[in-house]
């Protein structure tokens, strides 16, 4: 996950992120004037004192002191803002409330200030709504130094000690480490070393509290816990999750944990909106994010949340300054109200309800089939099936973990012509799996390639003048016209290609008199394109990792990248000169750039397109040497296979 700035400065207010969680019947105040029972973890889950399964979802609100400082910023009464949280009648049914106490907070008030003016008023407005309370030491810091330790064993000792009586509340131990932090079990197990004693003060000052337990990189390596899990009683894991993690990241990362420690999502929000007061971090829509994370959270019902921020002016804000909920598909607001009504009884502490999850293994996937192949990928698909958490796919050691919403998986980097046997395994929200679906499938062989690239004795030099190593190298025609219009045109094309240990070299030389290079777009204009998928995987979209469009735009003096190419071009040499009859581009593309490693008889695809504007503002003619339409620069798979020779 890339680092995520915070705005932290007075004058402006702090930009941080909130998280809450709900899914308890939050009743008024004099409904729950115990306040909500003790909650202990059994297994994955968090559970009341009778056995049963509770899930907690709900909201961040903003610091206290900085929430009352700020009021006038914020444009509502910080206390005020609690109470609408869990307002039931207003429509609001968050059973969980995380309070995030910031490093300055405790500078600026002191510990006894903090606690008898501001965390002790938040413990009885959320014990009186019948709500539950994540009290959260807010820093975002390295977590390795003296500085770091004296203030946690003294932040710790003081709130453990003062609300380790208060049946609703529960302690997040770090909000959000950021360093040292590698992205291995190793890292992990440093940050535990390190954090294990602040567990430890904690729990011995406050035996049945429950502690949420961050990690490093911003709290997102919690899929590590399950392999390495801290020492004690009634811990759970906490992760952030923003638009930044992509959604096929979320099921490995986040939601395998859940299967076997409960995970909590202390933080997660969005906003599509512009400004500075947005991080990219955290940019994203309802439908586009908002709306998918709820699914896939619908398959681990294990897991709660807090969403950040439940606020008007820390972002991503759920509300304006008027205190106008937002919504629509740019903000979340109203997505999470209405998420928040919607699961109001699941999960009940009180009453007679049971727990909903379902008991024993799924049943086996059914209807698995092979639905598409390319020489390196073979394409599964199954049918969708009710009460699954996770989809695992094996072929051989490889096992790909996918959410339980899915219904098909493309499995990559494969041999052509080799036998893979696949299973697909249903995986329960308790971590029971089913028996294995099969099948049998040969990703198919390549055909023969089109051309040989000879290896070149010596490299050519990358200045456009096709010196004596290229006089033997085969030329191939450029001549199946892909774009046409009425203009008559005189283009000819051929392109040629040489190979060695570093690179791949392109040489394509035009017959063009008229040199068109007004446009502002390099379709427009007469260019060269040269496509490659240097691995031939052959899918039909650009791959994301090395299938590339090179563009040469005539007498522009700069090659460009296709809106679908991977990688930048910084790495690649070119050379573009006019001749008598048109011109000429050259091009070296190390193998680095490409990510692959050279050998006799490797087979790659390729392709070279050239466009011809005869009078100026538009193309007026493009061909191709082996696409028959103008695709490729959407699909790989209209290149034509090459092979490496001597």
């Amino acid at each position: 996950m890339r680092r995520r700035d915070y705005l932290a400065g007075l004058s402006s207010g702090a930009a941080a992120s909130a998280a809450g969680c709900s899914g308890l019947s939050v009743g008024g105040p004099g409904e729950a004037s115990g306040g909500p029972p003790r909650l202990s973890v059994d297994g994955n889950w968090l559970v009341d004192p009778d056995g049963r399964r509770v899930v907690l979802r709900g909201v961040n609100v903003v610091d206290p002191w900085w929430g009352t400082t700020y009021e006038d910023v914020r444009g509502k009464d910080y206390w005020e803002t609690l109470r609408l949280a869990t307002d039931a009648e207003a429509g609001w049914h968050a059973s969980v409330v995380r309070v995030p106490v910031e490093p300055r907070t405790v500078r600026t008030l002191g510990l006894d200030t903090l606690l008898a003016d501001y965390l002790d008023r938040a413990v009885e407005v959320t014990r009186e709504r019948g709500a539950y309370l994540i009290v959260d030491y807010h820093a975002v810091e390295r977590y390795d130094t003296a500085d770091v330790d004296r203030r946690l064993r003294r932040f710790w000792k003081r709130v453990a000690d003062r609300y380790a009586d208060q049946t609703h509340v529960l302690f997040e131990l770090f909000n959000e480490p950021t360093e040292p932090s590698g992205n291995g079990l190793e890292s992990w197990r440093t940050w535990r070393e390190t954090a294990q004693p602040w567990v430890d003060l904690i729990r011995d000052r406050a035996p049945e509290t429950p502690i949420i337990v961050g990690s490093p990189q911003w709290t997102s390596m919690t899929r590590f816990a399950p392999e390495a899990p801290f020492r004690g009683e009634d811990l759970l894991y906490a992760a952030h999750v923003f638009p930044s993690w992509e959604r096929d990241t979320w099921e490995v990362n986040f939601g395998d944990p859940a299967l076997e420690v409960p995970v909590f999502v202390t933080e997660w929000g969005y906003a599509n909106a512009d400004g500075e007061r947005y991080e990219p971090h955290m940019m994203g829509t309802t439908d586009g994010w908002g709306r998918p994370f709820r699914e896939w959270l619908s398959t681990h019902p294990n897991v709660g949340w807090c969403a950040w921020t439940f606020d008007s002016h820390w972002t991503p804000n759920m509300f304006d300054h008027d205190w106008d909920l937002l919504g629509g598909d740019d903000y979340m607001g109203r997505f999470i109200k209405e998420w928040l009504r919607d699961g109001r009884d699941e999960h009940p502490v009180d009453g007679d309800a049971t727990p909903t999850a379902a008991e024993g293994a799924p049943a086996k996937p059914t209807g698995l089939l092979v639905e598409g192949e390319t020489p390196t990928r073979i394409d599964l698909t199954w049918n969708e099936a009710d009460g699954v958490a996770q989809y695992r796919v094996a072929v051989g050691e490889r096992v790909e973990k996918l959410s339980g919403t899915a219904t098909e998986a493309s499995i990559r980097e494969l041999t052509p012509g080799e036998t893979y046997r696949f299973a697909v395994v249903a995986v329960g929200s308790d971590g029971a799996t089913s028996d294995p679906a099969t099948i049998t499938a040969s990703p198919p062989k390549p055909t023969e390639p089109a051309a040989t690239i000879p290896r070149a004795v010596v490299a050519p030099e990358v200045d456009g003048a096709a010196d004596d190593v290229w006089s033997d190298v085969p030329s191939h025609a450029v001549d199946r016209t892909v774009v046409s219009t009425d203009v008559e045109t005189d283009m000819v094309a051929s392109w040629r290609a040489l190979w060695d240990e570093r690179a791949l070299y392109v040489l394509v030389d035009v017959t063009d008199d008229d040199a068109w290079t007004d446009s502002a777009r390099s379709w427009n204009d007469d260019s060269v394109e040269v496509y490659l998928d240097p691995d031939n995987s052959r899918e039909d979209e650009y791959d994301g990792e090395n299938d590339r469009q090179l563009i040469v735009p005539r007498g522009w003096g700069r090659i460009l990248s296709g809106s679908n190419s991977a990688g930048d071009t910084e790495a690649i040499e070119f050379a573009q000169t006019e001749t008598d009859e048109g011109y000429r581009v050259e091009l070296a593309v190390p193998w680095d750039a490409l990510g692959v490693d050279p050998t006799l008889d490797h087979l790659m695809s390729m392709d070279v397109h050239v466009i011809e504007d005869h009078d100026g503002g538009k193309r007026d003619e493009k061909k191709a040497w082996s696409a028959t339409a103008d695709t490729a620069w959407q699909n790989p798979q209209t290149f034509a296979i090459v092979r490496l020779g001597e």
